[in-house]
């Protein structure tokens, strides 16, 4: 189990480089330096995040993944 919550905005697209940066494919100073952070923290407690285009191609979608934690003893 765990939770996934997904944001969707059909208005600007998010700026060019962001998804890359995201992706972990830029550097400090790329304008998505905030979600590759975010990616970092989620992936160490066994999330993710995932951006890209919005609906229908315009705007923008993040996908951010929360895993329940293991109950195994």
């Amino acid at each position: 189990g765990g939770l996934q919550v997904e944001f969707t905005d059909d208005g600007k697209p998010l700026e060019e480089g962001v998804i890359e940066a995201a992706k972990g494919e830029g550097g400090a100073d790329h304008p998505g330096l905030g979600l590759f952070l975010a990616r970092v923290i989620l992936r160490a407690w066994g999330g993710d995040l995932v951006a890209g285009p919005g609906p229908r191609g315009r705007g923008a979608r993040v996908t951010l993944t929360l895993t329940a934690p293991s109950r195994t003893k």
